[in-house]
Formats: C-alpha cells, sequence, structure tokens
C-alpha cells in the first residue's frame, strides 16, 4: 500500500480505506455466524460482556494521541471524537450499559467479567499505539479503527435484528453507524498532513496492520467460542 511519487495523497488513503474494508479484521466470519445462528442468552451475554471491555477505553486513549501534536488542527480533531463519546446528556458507555441492561446483563455482571486474554490484549494494544510515538503510527491505528468500525457497527446492527432486539434495544449501534463514518472522515482529514514520506506511510501502515491484527485474533477467539459453547 506504500504511497508511491506519483500517487497523490488523497488517492492513496483512498485505496488504504478500500484495503481496510476487505481484511478478515473486518469481514470476519463471526457476523456471517451471527446473522444465521440463533445465540443462547449466554452467549450473547458473554459476545457483549467482552466488546465492552475492548469499547470502553478508546475515548481516553484517542484522548493522549492529541498530546502528541502540536498542530492545533489535528489536536481540534482528536478532541471532536473524544467528545462526541463522552459529551451529551449521557455518554457512550453509559448508552452501552442500557443496551447490556436490556439485554439481561447488570453492570455489576459486566464488572465483575473477567475478560478473554485476547481482549486485554487487543485493548492494551490500543492504549499503547494510540498514546505512544511515532504520531503516523499512532494515526494508523485511530485511522484503521474508525474505519473498522464503521463497518463493524452497521454488521452488528443488522445481527441483531436477526436476534430479535427491537430499535430502542440496538440504539448504541444505530447511534454509531453514522459516527464512525464521520469519525473515519475526519480521522482522514486530521492524517493528510502526516503522510509527505515513504516514511511516514510505512509508519502509518504499520499502526494499521499492528491493529488489524489484534481485533483479528480478538474476533476469532470469539467466534471460536460462540460455535463451540451454545
Amino acid at each position: 500500500m506504500l504511497k508511491k511519487k506519483t500517487v497523490s495523497t488523497t488517492d492513496y488513503l483512498n485505496a488504504v480505506r478500500s484495503e481496510i474494508a476487505e481484511r478478515r479484521s473486518v469481514q470476519h466470519p463471526i457476523f456471517d455466524y451471527l446473522n444465521s445462528h440463533d445465540l443462547s442468552e449466554t452467549q450473547m451475554h458473554f459476545l457483549f460482556k467482552e466488546c465492552f471491555y475492548w469499547f470502553d477505553k478508546l475515548p481516553i486513549y484517542i484522548a493522549r494521541t492529541a498530546n502528541l501534536t502540536k498542530d492545533i488542527n489535528l489536536f481540534r480533531l482528536m478532541m471532536q471524537n473524544v467528545a462526541d463519546e463522552v459529551l451529551g446528556s449521557k455518554t457512550h458507555q453509559e448508552i452501552y450499559f442500557e443496551f447490556l441492561n436490556s439485554i439481561g446483563v447488570s453492570k455489576r455482571a459486566v464488572l465483575e467479567h473477567s475478560p478473554l486474554a485476547e481482549t486485554r490484549a487487543l485493548n492494551r494494544c490500543a492504549e499503547q499505539l494510540y498514546g505512544s510515538p511515532p504520531l503516523q503510527m499512532a494515526l494508523g491505528g485511530i485511522y484503521f479503527d474508525e474505519t473498522m468500525s464503521a463497518i463493524m457497527v452497521e454488521k452488528m446492527d443488522h445481527a441483531l435484528i436477526r436476534q430479535g432486539l427491537g430499535a430502542q434495544q440496538r440504539h448504541f449501534w444505530t447511534l454509531h453507524i453514522e459516527l464512525e463514518a464521520k469519525h473515519s472522515d475526519e480521522a482522514e482529514v486530521a492524517i493528510f498532513p502526516y503522510l509527505e514520506t515513504a516514511m511516514d506511510c510505512n509508519l502509518f501502515e504499520l499502526g494499521i496492520n499492528t491493529l488489524s491484527d489484534h481485533v483479528e485474533s480478538f474476533w476469532d477467539v470469539l467466534f471460536g467460542h460462540l460455535s463451540t459453547n451454545p
């Protein structure tokens, strides 16, 4: 995917976005499984408690990325991303807890849950990647996250419709369908000035690949658990 001198940054990022959309970490077979099997209550609870430990601290990690730059435009875009998640009448964590409660999972049950090793590894990866230099690598992780999430939340919403959940129960997911697409577009604007050299692009792609590999491992282990523990 490395950008050649003859390729504009716009064309390069369009190619990167298209490539991300086709990755196994994004088009994972777990979504086909969720759309073709009726999950038990136990399976549903397990899946979404694990997702909580992936999603919950991401706004904090993204806020740390803003500290890697003195570029006010990049700082503002990162902070707007965080604001979308934690400001307003309810934080998105609170909305996720409402989703969990609607499927029979209490906040206490979530906080007492011990996440899988792969889930903890994914969380650590995001924490380290977003908050550590080089900036281009951190931005690669965020760009993958936002681009992947825009696709993932729509796939999950379709799966939850298949599982029989109504619109109110699915609010967390439907809320993020447009929001994640917005964040992906904003991340692209923020990243644009930082992809001037082949080294910049190499670091950017390293960030993408690092997070993508962890997301794929996360879905792999959850898929294995769901398919063998009805």
